[in-house]
C-alpha cells in the first residue's frame, strides 16, 4: 500500500487514484488523493465512482453534492450505476437541489431512460415532497413498467394528491400497458382515497371490457366504496353483480359496506336483497349484524334492528351503540335508555359515541331529566365533550329552556360550530326570533364566518319575522363571503332504481304526472283543513300564492308524489333527504299519511320520521 501511494504521488493517474480511494476509510482522505490527481490530470468517471462508493459504504452521503460538482466541472457522463448511486445518496441526505440536478442531466442524456433510474428518482422526490419533479421523472420514461407505475401512483397517494392518479391512468391507456393486479390495485386505492366517481366508472369499465383481466376482490371493493362515498348505490350494485357473474368472492367487509350504503341512501329493496344473500353464520356475525341494525334503524324499522341485535351472542360496545341509536332515532327514547342501562348491567362501559346516541334519543323525545343525568355520567367518566354538551343543549332547546341552554353554551367557552348551531336551531323551533337573530350574528362574527347552515337559519328567522330587509342583509353577507347554500336533495328507491329530486325539479321523465299528482294531493290536503306555513319562505316572492307554489315543489314532496304513483296501494313509502325537513313539509306529510292510509318514512339530516295516521314518531320534536 505504501509503495502504491509513493508511486501515485510521483505519477498521479486516474487508475491509481481510483485504487487508492477504494482503500480509504473516510472522505477527507479520498479527497486528498483526488486533489493530487487534479493538479496533474483530469479525473475520469472511474475516480468519481470510487469516491461515491466510499461515501455509500461509509454512509457519508452528504458529500455526494461535492462529487457531483466535479462531475459537472469535467463534463463527465455517468453510467447507469453511478447515476443510480447519486440518486440514492441525494435521497438519503435529503438533498433536493442535488436530486433536481440529477434529473435535469438524466433528461438530457441521449440513452433510452432505464425504468430503474426513473423509479428511484420518483421515490426520491416523493421522500422530499416534490411531487411535480417526481411526475416529471415519470413522464421522461418511454415505456414505464409495473414497478414504475406503482411508484408514481404511490407518490400521489403519499403526498395527499390521489386525484392526480387519473393522469397516470391516461398514460397507461395511451401506452397500451398490459395491466397487472399491482398497478390496478394502486389505481383503485387512489380512486377510493380521492372519492372520484368518474375515475371509478373508468376503472370498472376497464374490468368489463377486458374479460381476461381479473383483479383481486379488494379492487372491486374499492370501486364499490368510491361509488358509495358519492351515494351512487346503483353503480355500486352493478359492480356487485359483475363480481357474482365472474364468481369473485364477496367478502364480509364488502357486504357490510353495501348494507351501510343501502341505509345511507334509503335503498330498502337493495338492502333487503343483500340481507337475503347472507348465511345464518353471517347473520350472527357481530360486524355484519351491526350494519343490519344500522340499516333497519335508518329504514324506520327498529323492531328489525332489535332482531338483528338479538342474534349476536356477545355484542360489543359498537353493536350495543348501534342498537341504542336505531331505537332512539325512531322516536323510542325510553327504549333507548332501557338498552343503555342493560348494556351497563352487562359490564359494557359506554364510550363517547354511546353517550351521544342515547342523549340524542333523549333530545328527540323531550326527556330532559334523563339527558341531564346521562350527561353527568359522561362528565364523571371524563368522556363528556362538545358533542355531548350539544346533545344536552339540543334537549333543553327542544323543551323550550332556551335561557338555560344559552347560559350553558356561553359558559362552556366552546367554539364548536355544531354546538352553536344546535342552540340557534332551538331558537327557531321555539320561535324566539329576537334571541335567534342575536345569536346568529354572534356565530358568524365570533364562531364561524362562513357557516352556510347558520346563514340559512338566520335568513329563515328574518323571513319568519316578516323582515325582508333582514333576509336581504343575510344574502348580501353570503355573497360577500362566497357562501353557498347546500341544496336540499331527496331520494326515493322504486323497483331497485333510485330517483333524485331537488326543489322545483323539472328533469324527471314523469314530471307531468308528478306535478299532476301534487296538485291532486294538495287539493285533498286543503279539504282536510291543511294550511301552508309560508313563514319560512326566504325567496323574494310577492304573493302568498307564489310562496305556496314554491313550497309545493320542495324535493321531498316531489319524491313523495312519485312514490304514491309508482308503489302498490298501502305499501310503505321511504324517502331520504340530505338536510332537515322544513315545517311545511313535515306537517303536510302527516296529513298525507292519514289521507292515503300509508306509512311514510323520511330520513333527514337529524333523524328518521315515521308518518302514520296523521302523526309523526318525533312528536314534532324535530
Amino acid at each position: 500500500m505504501e509503495e502504491a501511494e509513493k508511486y501515485y504521488n510521483e505519477s498521479p493517474d486516474s487508475a491509481g487514484a481510483a485504487f487508492l480511494i477504494s482503500k480509504q476509510n473516510d472522505f477527507s482522505g479520498a479527497l486528498k488523493i483526488f486533489k493530487t490527481l487534479e493538479t496533474n490530470s483530469e479525473p475520469n468517471i472511474a475516480v468519481i465512482r470510487s469516491m461515491l462508493k466510499l461515501c455509500t459504504v461509509r454512509r457519508q452521503h452528504k458529500h455526494a453534492e461535492t462529487l457531483w460538482s466535479y462531475l459537472e466541472k469535467y463534463k463527465l457522463e455517468p453510467d447507469e450505476i453511478t447515476l443510480d448511486t447519486f440518486v440514492t445518496s441525494a435521497t438519503i441526505s435529503k438533498n433536493a437541489v442535488l436530486l433536481t440536478k440529477i434529473l435535469h442531466l438524466w433528461k438530457t442524456l441521449p440513452k433510452i431512460k432505464p425504468n430503474i433510474t426513473g423509479t428511484k428518482l420518483i421515490n426520491g422526490f416523493t421522500e422530499l415532497n416534490r411531487l411535480d419533479f417526481a411526475f416529471d421523472a415519470f413522464n421522461t420514461l418511454t415505456a414505464p413498467d409495473s414497478i414504475t407505475y406503482t411508484s408514481i401512483i404511490s407518490a400521489f397517494r403519499k403526498l395527499m394528491k390521489p386525484e392526480r392518479a387519473i393522469e397516470v391512468w391516461k398514460v397507461i391507456l395511451k401506452q397500451k400497458f398490459k395491466m397487472d393486479k399491482f398497478v390496478f390495485g394502486s389505481l383503485t386505492s387512489a380512486c377510493v382515497e380521492a372519492a372520484n366517481s368518474d375515475f371509478a366508472k373508468d376503472l370498472f369499465a376497464y374490468i368489463q371490457t377486458n374479460k381476461h383481466f381479473e383483479p383481486p376482490s379488494v379492487c372491486y371493493a374499492q370501486i364499490i366504496k368510491t361509488f358509495l362515498a358519492n351515494k351512487m348505490i346503483d353503480n355500486a350494485f352493478d359492480v356487485l353483480q359483475t363480481m357474482k357473474d365472474r364468481r369473485v368472492q364477496v367478502s364480509d367487509n364488502t357486504s357490510v359496506m353495501l348494507i351501510t350504503g343501502c341505509a345511507d341512501t334509503m335503498s330498502r329493496q337493495k338492502g333487503a336483497a343483500m340481507e337475503m344473500t347472507l348465511t345464518d353464520k353471517q347473520l350472527k356475525d357481530q360486524y355484519i349484524a351491526t350494519s343490519l341494525i344500522y340499516m333497519h334503524g335508518k329504514f324506520g324499522y327498529p323492531e328489525k334492528s332489535l332482531q338483528a341485535f338479538e342474534r349476536v351472542s356477545n355484542p360489543d360496545i359498537v353493536t350495543w351503540t348501534a342498537a341504542i341509536q336505531a331505537v332512539g332515532m325512531n322516536g323510542l327514547g325510553k327504549e333507548a335508555i332501557k338498552l343503555f342501562s342493560m348494556m351497563q348491567s352487562n359490564g359494557i362501559t359506554p364510550n363517547d359515541k354511546t353517550y351521544a346516541v342515547v342523549m340524542s334519543a333523549c333530545s328527540h323525545n323531550g326527556l330532559v331529566l334523563e339527558a341531564m343525568d346521562i350527561y353527568s355520567q359522561a362528565k364523571k367518566s371524563s368522556i363528556g365533550g362538545d358533542v355531548h354538551l350539544t346533545c344536552l343543549i339540543d334537549t333543553l332547546g327542544r323543551a323550550g329552556e332556551l335561557e338555560k341552554a344559552e347560559k350553558m353554551t356561553t359558559e362552556s367557552g366552546s367554539k364548536d360550530i355544531v354546538l352553536w348551531r344546535s342552540l340557534l336551531s332551538a331558537c327557531f323551533n321555539q320561535r324566539d326570533i329576537t334571541r335567534g337573530i342575536r345569536l346568529g350574528w354572534y356565530i358568524l362574527e365570533n364562531i364561524s364566518h362562513k357557516d352556510s347552515a347558520t346563514c340559512v337559519q338566520l335568513s329563515n328567522m328574518y323571513a319568519l319575522a316578516g323582515d325582508r330587509s333582514g333576509v336581504d342583509r343575510v344574502r348580501r353577507y353570503m355573497s360577500a363571503k362566497n357562501i353557498e347554500k347546500i341544496p336540499g336533495i331527496s331520494f326515493i328507491e322504486i323497483n331497485g332504481v333510485t330517483h333524485r329530486f331537488v326543489a322545483n325539479d323539472d328533469n324527471h321523465p314523469m314530471r307531468d304526472k308528478i306535478h299532476s299528482k301534487l296538485d291532486e294531493m294538495f287539493d285533498q290536503l286543503r279539504n282536510e283543513g291543511f294550511v301552508h306555513d309560508t313563514s319560512g319562505v326566504t325567496r323574494n316572492l310577492s304573493t302568498q300564492q307564489e310562496k305556496i307554489e314554491h313550497l309545493c315543489r320542495h324535493s321531498e314532496k316531489l319524491a313523495l308524489a312519485l312514490g304514491l304513483l309508482e308503489t302498490p296501494e298501502g305499501a310503505d313509502i321511504m324517502i331520504n333527504k340530505n338536510v332537515r325537513m322544513c315545517q311545511d313539509c313535515h306537517t303536510a306529510t302527516k296529513f298525507i299519511s292519514k289521507i292515503v292510509n300509508r306509512t311514510i318514512i323520511v330520513g333527514d339530516a337529524n333523524r328518521t320520521h315515521h308518518f302514520k295516521e296523521g302523526r309523526c314518531s318525533c312528536n314534532d320534536y324535530y
